[in-house]
């Protein structure tokens, strides 16, 4: 039996293999910097379609291309990659995602802005 080797986790090298008796490990390096895969995936197109009660909201999807033998049109499926698939989006892992929820949010009066977050710590999890 073949599973994921956790070494590789973090690794383009692609997944290695060990006994099904070995125990798994955790990663023991968080991702680098630059570690995040983006773009379009091969077989298929994100697309977006609008929101039924919110006509502005994108709701994303993906186009996967089935085998031209098939002769059949691409299958739709909801795309949970947020904008990291999108090849219009620009990602920069290091300022976070752009805020799309805030001014929903605000306006829902159930929560307060903080001005400096604290510090995580490691009792947080």
């Amino acid at each position: 039996m073949n599973i994921h080797n956790p070494k590789d986790a973090f690794s383009d090298a692609g997944a290695g293999t060990v006994s099904a008796d070995a125990a798994p490990r955790r990663p023991t390096r968080a991702p680098a910097t630059g570690d995040v895969t983006v773009g379009p995936r091969a077989g298929g197109h994100k697309v977006y379609q609008s929101g039924v009660l919110f006509p502005g909201l994108r709701v994303p999807f993906r186009q996967v291309d089935l085998h031209p033998s098939a002769g059949e049109p691409p299958v739709t499926l909801y795309d949970s990659s947020g904008p990291y698939t999108d090849p219009l989006a620009t990602i920069d892992i290091t300022r976070g995602l752009d805020r799309v929820r805030e001014s929903w949010i605000v306006r829902r009066g159930d929560a307060e802005p903080v001005a400096a977050p604290r510090q995580v710590r490691s009792e947080d999890n």
